[in-house]
């Protein structure tokens, strides 16, 4: 009893620990719920190590091998370390190198540090007597530190960061037993009374956990470990593995359906509540939405907007994880994109819009068929179907359709459409994504997008959809010469923006020289932005903060449908509106019902949309978000969690204050959603024929 004792009090202090370091006494009952039951754990299975078992040592070891392996330890976890930061930084196929380099410097430093125990121990060999629990406590503080530091930042490794819990809670313990006062090891009943007691504070901690949203979500958004293995407890109480737990305070109504979770879209009048928010929708309200002339969701004629349309070229060029609010279009201190602050003088220039997910292949999926996430995936994975894409529909106009991209792996579903596709640059770009001194990529994929306006075109040529998509600003951030912001990622991120922005003003200025500002729609926008600690995650892919989906978007419509000029427009919406518009632009009629309406009666006449609310949407492993905005009011349902949060963006714009739980702006957004997102299943139809999915 002994061992699981010192284990539970190692995982007290550890999660205090935390809470000192951050997450503040909200973060405490979310970190001892996390932190105890592997501490305890760890600490009984210590139990089992011949130095627990045995009440006195015959001999105590040197103090030369004591303090040898207390210097020698942290030399090996060092090692560990610096391996994997570099693979890290420097790999492409992360998984077999993170394995050999691990394998490769634990061996190696383990015959070094033997080597240096056999000379320190010849060279002092005097007893070390309690000195000989400190090589344990080292072992036990590094790997809490690597728990802590090192694998709860990587997703993927939350099991791992588990085991590190309850492998250093045992070390402690093993660190700690002997220094037990005999009189305490003589009463068994002091051991027994704190592990009990621990036991209860663990019950305590998991029951608040589970009946009070905050502490939940304090849990989730604070210290990296404790999220990390509330990620484990999710996964592990999730008995329908439809990515959602109905235990411990977790949003599944029904754990033993896989089609019943939160975020799943409804599917009208079939008599369940499909997401577990607000009960069935009726067939009849959602079919109203879409009904010709009345409904909010039908699909707009096209009005006199003073506005020539015809088969205007489209040319559409996409930043990877670029957040508005880092270009100084968008008022950034720092000059990170000149050129967009030239083209946004001529264009309409949105300074509210959101992207539809925050993951690429989500996000572009969504953009280029104007349907929000939750229409096209099941599950976690994206089901392309026939038909949807922007670029199906200008093809079958006739426009030669061409993508050029650096995406890696490929992207199929979002290709579909595109007779030429050029991803050549892609495998590279992937390899810069994780390694700092890959050369870029942007001036390549400028100098290819050139050649493609110079190919397309002529009298004679039919119209062309040119799409660019430019990985640069994309973790890790790469430096770029003649750009100097400074080391840091932050500084690293802005170089790597005004780098694809020089690449998007060569693409803008063979425009304009190739005189295609007359006959060309020209947009720029983003996949999505980039977190950078502002709420506990970086990089992108985990919230729906401003951060990660306040995205650019740009319209510059050409010179022969309407003279130049800019305009900017704070109307939030998102980019499912994208595709409807540049249909509307070029006089092709609407096609499949969409969530995206065109923007141009908004943006040329002022005229208010007909669904004025933004949506973005994740369904991720990691993640379940759904994200809601009608004016300044903005509604997070963290499906995964079972917490919502409430802002108001015009007192709160950093997201530092939420209202959580029920409001009347979360049952307004619980049901707006409810009736909105049930379109495609009603009409596309719910997956009846399931064509293969994208990968």
């Amino acid at each position: 009893m002994i061992g699981a004792a010192l284990g539970a009090l190692w995982g007290v202090a550890w999660a205090v620990a935390l809470a000192l370091g951050g997450s503040g006494a909200g973060g405490l009952a979310g970190a001892l719920a996390m932190l105890l039951l592997p501490s305890l754990a760890g600490g009984a299975l210590a139990a089992r190590l011949p130095r627990l078992r045995r009440s006195a040592a015959p001999a105590p070891p040197s103090l030369g091998a004591s303090l040898g392996t207390a210097l020698a330890l942290p030399l090996l976890f060092g090692g560990a370390f610096v391996a994997f930061r570099f693979v890290l930084e420097h790999s492409f196929d992360l998984l077999d190198e993170v394995a050999a380099v691990f394998a490769a410097s634990i061996l190696v430093f383990a015959v070094t540090v033997a080597l240096g125990l056999i000379a320190l121990a010849r060279r002092w060999p005097g007893p070390a007597g309690r000195l000989a629990a400190l090589p344990w406590l080292v072992a036990a503080l590094l790997t809490a530190a690597l728990a802590s530091r090192v694998t709860a930042h990587i997703l993927g490794f939350e099991p791992l960061s588990l085991l590190l819990v309850g492998a250093s809670a045992a070390l402690a313990a093993a660190a700690l037993a002997p220094l037990v006062p005999a009189g305490w090891r003589a009463r068994p009943a002091v051991a027994s009374g704190v592990t009990l007691l621990a036991c209860a504070v663990l019950a305590g901690s998991l029951a608040l956990y589970a009946l009070d949203p905050a502490t939940r979500d304090a849990a989730w958004s604070g210290a990296p470990l404790p999220r990390s293995l509330a990620a484990v407890l999710a996964d592990l109480t999730d008995a329908d593995d439809d990515g959602i737990s109905g235990s411990l305070g977790h949003g599944d109504c029904d754990d033993a359906d896989p089609a019943v979770f939160p975020g799943q879209s409804e599917t009208p009048s079939n008599g369940r509540d499909d997401n577990c928010r607000g009960g069935d929708v009726d067939k009849a309200d959602v079919l109203a939405l879409w009904r010709p002339e009345t409904g909010p969701r039908a699909p707009a004629s096209g009005q006199d907007l003073g506005l020539e349309r015809r088969p205007w070229n489209v040319l559409l060029i996409t930043l990877d994880a670029t957040r508005a609010d880092h270009l100084s279009t968008y008022g950034y201190g720092r000059p990170t994109s000149p050129n967009l602050d030239q083209l946004a003088q001529r264009s309409l220039t949105f300074d509210a819009a959101w992207s539809p997910s925050n993951f690429t292949a989500t996000s572009l999926y969504s953009v280029m068929t104007g349907l929000y996430p939750s229409a096209f995936l099941q599950g976690t994975r994206i089901v392309a179907r026939p038909g949807l894409t922007l670029a199906e529909r200008l093809a079958a106009a006739g426009y030669q359709t061409e993508a050029i991209v650096d995406l890696h792996p490929a992207l199929p579903h979002v290709y579909a459409g595109f007779a030429r596709v050029d991803d050549s640059l892609g495998v590279r770009a992937s390899k810069a994504v994780r390694n700092r001194s890959t050369a870029s990529t942007a001036d390549e994929l400028a100098s290819l997008g050139v050649a493609a306006l110079s190919r397309h075109g002529g009298a004679e040529a039919p119209p062309f959809f040119l799409w660019m998509h430019l990985s640069e600003p994309h973790a890790e951030y790469l430096a770029h010469p003649g750009i100097d912001f400074g080391d840091a990622d932050l500084d690293r991120y802005d170089a790597e923006i005004a780098a694809a922005d020089a690449a998007v003003g060569r693409l803008l200025a063979a425009a304009r020289d190739q005189g295609r500002l007359a006959d060309t729609v020209i947009v720029v926008t983003s996949d999505h932005g980039e977190s950078f600690g502002e709420h506990g995650v970086y990089t992108h892919g985990q919230s729906v903060y401003q951060e990660e989906i306040h995205v650019p978007l740009l319209i510059s419509l050409p010179d022969g449908a309407l003279p130049p000029e800019g305009r900017r427009l704070m109307q939030p919406m998102d980019l499912t509106d994208l595709m409807p518009t540049l249909l509307d632009v070029i006089g092709s009629p609407p096609g499949p019902p969409a969530h995206g309406e065109t923007l141009l009666p908004m943006a040329l006449r002022g005229q208010p949309l007909r669904t004025p609310e933004a949506v973005c949407e994740v369904r991720l492993p990691y993640a379940r978000l759904q994200a809601w905005r009608r004016g300044d009011t903005k509604v997070i349902f963290d499906d995964r969690l079972g917490v919502v949060r409430t802002f108001d963006l015009s007192l709160d714009p950093q997201e530092r204050a939420p209202q959580r739980g029920a409001s009347a702006a979360s049952d307004e957004a619980a049901r707006w959603l409810d009736r909105q997102l049930a379109l495609p299943r009603t009409f596309a139809g719910a997956p009846g024929s399931r064509p293969e999915p994208a990968p």
